[in-house]
């Protein structure tokens, strides 16, 4: 096959040590793996470079691609003096060695339009000057094709909302914006931060969740309230390290470690800013979060300031620095130490002179790490991905709740035939639970404990159940065992809560692996994930009494990799009420959006521990901060206060609801009348009859104006979604071919 010469040219401006790099669909752009992407070279230095780079690509065949910017970490490399491994070499001379493996990459922001760029090189030398980094220009795209680019949450380049829309109007608004000849030339940017690929990200947060972060033993400073700064003061060094050989001081490029300030309360949220001189003043509203990127996530040293504040005066930012009260250290090989994900840590603080304690701070931490033995690519993302629609159907544990709620579900919630019965009734989603068996399978069921029977010597005699937790049982003692639900320590009868399991049918046992139900529910039908975890109630108590429970990343990192690997083109969405969970979910994996789950302010549910989950519009905020697609809002607090769903939309966030109180049409139809894009709720055989789904019936519509034959079909049949399928308008097949071929446009588009 004969080749071109492909000069790709992009304008974008850039950090130090920044560069730009395009990654794509053939083995000449690193088939989608940015590890293997070509770096572009800067050409003339203006406000903004041209970035180019010429690539071989073959004649005729059409590729897609995406630029991002980012660090390219060529492995360590030193200067070694002579005479040492061989007896030829002088005391003189010097020789390079590597020290660690290939290049690493670091995606700080990548191109995320739904559909890629693309060329089709038919020249001996072409060169494609594609504008500016992350703007896809419209001039090219009809008015159908710009109907379909407004599910991005688009960011102008400023990285604010294209357009802050309403739930009335947005759609003729966005439109108009589309097809505006401006516009349509100058395009609008879609891009997003990256993800963990190689470095580790270590988040430290000061706040008053359980109690005051920072106490001080000094009777002078009772009353006061105080600010803190932290500080990154250099890496450790070990005495070794400073004999061995001289590194080049040419040669090595690193990461530079940096300490990003966030913080998030009821009313705003201030993200990855700059800190004050004398830093933040500690509120009991106020989550106060600081967050290093590292390459040596085990050889930092970090230094927490305190400044004292007067309560009596106001508090300004930007006033005269308060006098400094004392500091407190904290090296990271103390968090490597203790070999977990999350917890926290008590730090001494020392007053200056005379260098005494004078108090103590409470530091919650957590640390993020890349998926292990998983690589994610560059061909789509849908993190911040959502496509305008009427409000889904989602079906709740499948088809219900069949334990706990005032009216169960007719089939065992959270199984294969739950699932599936949802998803013949029209859900565009099925939502359900997801945690880890002891043997690390993932599972779903809803709770993290459930009951088993001890076995007695006479029948006669009643059962005895014990609660045990999920978590210390493996998948096939899962499978196995005589299980029964929780509430079946309340009921007199024990022996009744066993019977119904004993006869169930394969599709309708409890605790189905993940792997499983991805393989066994419909393709068309989404799934919403919510990952458990256990959380802490303020009064202490934690959910099922387990106050330990496995390593989060450990955690995440199996389920996500079972996902990643076997959702194929089904649209995913995950969701957890643990705000860390989510953080993790975003900042590990490139493709999938998340929800952050929310109680709000509730009558029905205990209040939680964590302040980020108290109320909805601090679920907003947080949700803002950490660049989810949305959050997931009990229904109690939406129906009491809508403008909260208004508020959400207005911040470009997708808002789901959850709750009983949705079992009700009527409550159903108010927030469908109030803009939710999500609907989560029991029983959605009672409301729907069997039927396709939205997705299902928008696929038909496309086969319609593709295919000649089913143009007059009025049959939203089933049937026509099959590889070949009779419809019932004309008694004739479809080619599987050419409905294979519309599924995956279908999916390119949705």
């Amino acid at each position: 096959m004969t080749s071109c010469q492909v000069t790709f040219e992009v304008k974008g401006s850039s950090a130090a040590g920044e560069v730009f790099a395009i990654c794509g669909s053939c083995s000449a752009l690193g088939n989608w793996n940015p590890q293997a992407a070509v770096v572009l070279q800067p050409g003339d230095v203006t406000l903004e470079k041209t970035w180019k780079a010429t690539v071989e690509l073959p004649r005729g065949v059409p590729v897609q691609y995406r630029y991002f910017k980012g660090y390219f970490l060529e492995p360590r490399v030193f200067a070694r003096l002579g005479g040492k491994n061989n007896t030829q070499e002088t005391e003189t001379d010097v020789f390079l060695q590597t020290i660690d493996g290939p290049c690493e990459v670091i995606v700080h922001t990548w191109e995320t339009h739904l559909q890629p760029r693309s060329i089709t090189p038919l020249e001996n030398e072409i060169t494609v000057d594609d504008g500016h980094f992350g703007i896809c220009n419209l001039h090219c795209f009809t008015g159908a094709d710009c109907d379909e680019l407004i599910g991005h949450l688009c960011l102008n380049r400023n990285r604010e909302p294209l357009i802050a829309y309403e739930t009335s109007g947005f759609l003729s608004v966005l439109f108009h914006r589309l097809r505006d000849p401006k516009t349509r030339e100058d395009g609008i940017e879609t891009v997003d931060a990256g993800w963990l690929t190689c470095q580790t990200e270590i988040r430290l947060r000061l706040h008053y969740s359980e109690k005051p972060p920072v106490l001080i033993s000094k009777k002078k400073f009772k009353t006061s309230r105080f600010r803190v700064k932290l500080t990154l003061e250099g890496l450790e060094k070990d005495d070794d390290e400073e004999g061995q050989e001289k590194t080049s001081p040419t040669v090595p490029q690193k990461m530079a470690n940096t300490v990003e300030f966030s913080l998030i309360s009821d009313d705003d949220y201030k993200c990855r800013h700059s800190q004050p001189d004398c830093g933040y003043a500690l509120q009991p509203d106020r989550w106060i979060e600081y967050t290093i990127q590292t390459m040596e996530p085990d050889n930092l040293e970090l230094i927490f300031d305190f400044f004292e504040e007067d309560l009596g005066e106001k508090v300004v930012q930007d006033d005269v620095l308060p006098g400094h009260v004392g500091s407190a250290c904290l090296l990271s090989s103390t968090i490597a130490e203790l070999g977990k994900s999350a917890g926290i840590l008590t730090l001494a603080i020392m007053s200056r002179n005379p260098r005494k304690t004078i108090g103590k701070v409470r530091v919650d931490y957590i640390i993020i790490k890349p998926i292990q033995g998983y690589t994610c690519d560059m061909q789509a993302s849908y993190a911040k991905y959502w496509k305008p629609r009427t409000t889904l159907d989602v079906g709740h544990r499948g088809a219900g709740n069949s334990t706990t709620t005032a009216k169960l579900a007719k089939v065992q919630e959270n199984t294969i035939a739950s699932l599936k019965s949802a998803a013949s009734h029209g859900a565009a989603y099925v939502e359900f639970d997801v945690h880890l068996s002891k043997d690390h399978v993932p599972i779903v069921y809803h709770d993290l404990t459930c009951c088993m029977a001890m076995k007695k010597k006479l029948d006669t005699e009643p059962l005895e159940l014990f609660e045990i937790a999920v978590k210390e049982l493996t998948f096939d003692q899962l499978q196995l065992l005589k299980l029964a639900h929780v509430t079946a320590l309340k009921v007199k009868d024990h022996n009744a809560s066993f019977k119904e399991e004993e006869n169930s049918a394969c599709e309708t046992q409890p605790f189905p692996s993940l792997q499983r139900v991805l393989e066994s529910v419909s393709k068309d039908v989404g799934f919403n994930i919510e990952i458990k975890w256990i959380s802490q109630q303020r009064d202490g108590q934690w959910d099922g009494n387990l106050s330990t429970y496995f390593d989060m990343n450990l955690f995440l990192d199996i389920i996500l990799k079972t996902v990643l690997m076997n959702a194929g083109g089904r649209r995913i969405v995950f969701s957890s009420f643990h705000a860390d969970i989510c953080t993790m979910i975003r900042h590990k994996q490139n493709k999938y959006p998340v929800l952050f789950l929310t109680q709000g302010e509730s009558k029905l549910y205990p209040e939680l521990m964590d302040l980020r989950s108290r109320t909805t519009p601090i679920a907003i905020n947080f949700a803002q901060f950490e660049n989810l697609l949305g959050i997931n809002v009990h229904s109690e607090d939406l129906l009491r206060n809508p403008a909260f769903i208004k508020r959400a939309i207005s911040k470009g966030l997708v808002i789901f609801s959850w709750g009983d109180d949705a079992n009700d049409p009527d409550n159903r139809k108010k927030l469908r009348e109030y803009g939710v894009h999500g609907l989560i709720y029991d029983r959605i055989y009672d409301s729907n009859p069997e039927q396709p789904n939205i997705f299902q019936v928008e696929q038909l519509e496309r086969l319609k104006k593709e295919l000649p034959e089913l143009k007059s079909c009025v049959c939203p049949s089933v049937s026509h979604f099959k590889s070949i399928a009779p419809c019932k308008c004309h008694h004739s097949y479809l080619e599987e071919k050419a409905v294979d071929n519309l599924k995956s446009v279908q999916m390119q588009k949705d």
